[in-house]
């Protein structure tokens, strides 16, 4: 083994998606084939980012995100690749979202 395994946390391992489509009340859209490959959440959810879906996202959110399915496999894979492993997340300005992410991770 050697260097380090740095894994996405949102959407590679805790699923973000569901968990900001069932917040806001939507249907996923990644459900439907024309946004596969589109990343522009907020268009896709139809509401403003800043004012209307950050504030939603505070720590009992981030808290309460389901693994995604290959998550296990991949911890597993990064953990035969490296003792060294650090996941890469950026929590957005709402209360407590860092608190409830690295609850989740814990």
């Amino acid at each position: 083994m050697r260097g380090h395994c740095y894994i996405d946390l949102d959407g590679l391992v805790a699923d973000f998606v569901t968990g900001l489509c069932d917040k806001l009340g939507i249907v996923n859209p990644y459900l439907y084939e024309r946004n596969h490959g589109t990343y522009d959440m907020s268009n896709m959810v139809g509401k403003d980012w800043l004012t209307e879906v950050v504030p939603l996202m505070d720590g009992d959110f981030f808290y309460s995100l389901d693994l995604m399915p290959d998550a296990e496999f991949i911890m597993e894979f990064a953990e035969r690749l490296s003792k060294r492993r650090t996941f890469l997340t950026v929590a957005p300005k709402a209360r407590g979202a860092m608190d409830g992410k690295v609850a989740w991770v814990e």
